[in-house]
């Protein structure tokens, strides 16, 4: 009897290890042969130089702010592997993402033998085989199934010095963290945890459990190091992970939306009587921001625009109330000497809406919708080099955010095509399409700021507590274990319904049952602990910028396991037993 168990057993094992490389082969070879993430040009870009030259080559990152590559190294030397054996081949990329797919699970499946019995942790395997994410991200050319890989890796490897306790073991933990680490560093805190673990660990004599502890550290630190040293030699930053952050450009929008906030509630007299753009259309396009003829910001178009510098100008003006504006005003460039191209304060040719009067230079706008649809636009044309238009006194907050510059209108027309630049009370600028006389769109821009360094972490959490908290880290934390799936990359790039049924269906059961696991598992709790540590880090860690589904599924399968552990449980105490 105990060898036909066993040949079932070796015969279940081949069956789902089959199953997992024929049904992900067949979703890869479904895909089209390019990459689905931005990311995916700089680990790729990074990737084709270390082959070539045993350089990682230039960034792609962030517009060119960096000159080097400035991203985690271990996916581009993955890439880099795979590149050199058979060229730049996604398909390969993918069919080696396959073989990664079933070594995680092999290594889940371990994991669980840890915690449940040999037929409830074969459950787990059975379990991860089919998750539909985990089918999704073997064909994906990201870091996800590799950082996946890389932390149950780890975390096996802390189980495993849990039983023997070993310095050798301490080691391979500290080795196998700190690579995934390098893979993804918003694993980094959890380093702390991982050390708080090994200290208080019970059993261990004192002496023996700081010299494993420190052996864990150094490992991580030797890992690392050698990363970090190039970062700094390259960025003059010490950068263990990665030397550029789009994470800052996330802490300065959530600035910039906090003290809007604050400051159009309170709706102050706007403390500035003029704003300017003064156009430059050198080797790229520049649009020069002044406020009371200092300079404060310059906007440059990260994507090519239709822009005619000898069309038409004029006025753009945003409805809900009667609104006035002293004067505006355009120049154009002679020589070193500005000559006035429009003025309101003389008279010019001009179609306006019939909302809109001009007398003495004031233009006024009688009460309106509340939308953006009321123009002046002057009729004479000529290439300008600066706009400027005066508030009128007082002008509140909230008003003043109601009028912006037309440019490079194609038409003397209230339907023309051009584009707006716009200004906000708290200090920021926006170009906008315009389209038929509305604007349509937000054009993306690079902002360089004068005297302006980027808010950090620290800064705006101590200026900005509570919205921070409840306008932003706690709905981005939901987010991160919503089965609903928000966002994908950004806000507009949304899930399909297929995808989106997919998750509700098989995420929703899994995240209901690993609470019930917890529970079930609550006797283990120090083990229990391993698995915890990268779920609350990784979650917390994202949160506190911005979070995605794809950050969520590596550690997925400690999900799987905590929920086979709860569904366990709640069979056992079905019959009658009480044990997992």
């Amino acid at each position: 009897m105990k060898r036909i168990n066993e040949i079932s057993r070796k015969r279940f094992i081949l069956w789902l290890f089959a199953f997992v490389l024929v049904s992900r082969v067949i979703y890869v070879f479904t895909l089209d042969d390019k990459p689905y993430y931005f990311d995916t040009a700089h680990y790729d870009t990074a990737a084709q130089h270390l082959v070539e030259n045993q350089t990682f080559g230039p960034s792609l990152h962030y517009y060119n702010d960096y000159e080097h590559y400035c991203l985690e190294p271990v996916y581009p030397l993955f890439l880099a592997a795979i590149y050199s054996v058979w060229g730049q081949q996604y398909e390969a990329v993918r069919l080696v993402q396959v073989l990664l797919s079933l070594l995680q699970i092999i290594v889940l499946w371990a994991i669980a033998k840890k915690f449940l019995s040999a037929r409830a942790s074969r459950w787990v395997a059975v379990v991860a085989a089919f998750y539909p994410f985990y089918v999704y991200i073997s064909g994906l050319l990201y870091v996800t199934q590799l950082f996946a890989l890389l932390l149950s890796l780890a975390c096996l490897v802390f189980l495993i010095y849990d039983e023997q306790q070993t310095l050798k073991w301490a080691a391979l933990a500290g080795a196998g963290l700190g690579l995934a680490m390098l893979t993804r560093p918003v694993l980094m805190p959890g380093l702390v945890l991982f050390i708080l673990w090994m200290l208080f660990k019970s059993g261990i004599p004192q002496k023996r459990k700081i010299v494993h502890t420190l052996t864990m550290v150094i490992l991580v630190f030797v890992v690392m190091t050698p990363w970090t040293i190039r970062n700094y030699r390259v960025f003059g930053s010490l950068a263990p992970g990665r030397a550029c952050l789009a994470e800052t450009r996330v802490l300065d929008r959530l600035n910039l939306m906090f003290y809007s906030q604050k400051i159009l509630s309170e709706d102050a007299p706007f403390p500035h009587e003029t704003f300017g753009v003064r156009i430059e259309d050198s080797d790229s396009l520049y649009f020069h921001c002044e406020i009371d003829d200092r300079h404060f910001l310059t906007l440059l178009p990260l994507e090519k625009l239709n822009y005619r510098p000898d069309g038409h100008v004029g006025l753009l003006f945003r409805g809900g109330d009667p609104l006035d504006l002293d004067h505006m005003q355009a120049w154009t460039q002679s020589g070193d000497s500005l000559v006035p191209l429009v003025s309101t304060s003389e008279p010019h040719a001009f179609v306006a809406s019939e909302e809109i009067s001009v007398s003495e230079g004031r233009v006024l706008l009688d009460s309106s919708e509340s939308k953006w649809e009321y123009q002046l636009v002057f009729a004479k044309k000529d290439t300008l080099s600066r706009l400027k238009m005066t508030f009128a006194d007082p002008v509140t907050s909230t008003r003043m955010r109601r009028s912006a510059f037309l440019i490079g209108l194609d038409s003397l027309s209230l339907s023309a095509n051009g584009y707006m630049v716009w200004l906000h009370p708290y200090y920021e600028a926006d170009i906008w399409l315009i389209q038929g006389g509305e604007p349509v769109r937000s054009i993306d821009v690079k902002k360089m700021y004068m005297d302006k360094e980027p808010i950090s972490l620290f800064q705006l959490i101590k200026t900005y507590p509570v919205p921070y908290l409840t306008r932003h880290y706690i709905p981005e934390l939901l987010n991160f274990w919503s089965p609903w799936i928000g966002r994908i990359t950004t806000t507009a790039n949304r899930p399909g319904k297929a995808m989106q049924l997919v998750s509700l269906l098989f995420f929703t059961p899994i995240l209901v049952l690993a609470l019930f696991g917890i529970w079930a598992l609550r006797a283990k709790g120090y083990k229990l602990a391993l698995v915890a540590i990268p779920l609350l880090t990784i979650s917390m860690g994202y949160a506190l910028f911005f979070t995605e589904v794809r950050y969520r599924i590596p550690i997925d399968g400690f999900l799987i396991i905590l929920a086979v552990a709860g569904a366990h449980s709640l069979c056992r105490k079905w019959r009658g037993k009480d044990h997992v």
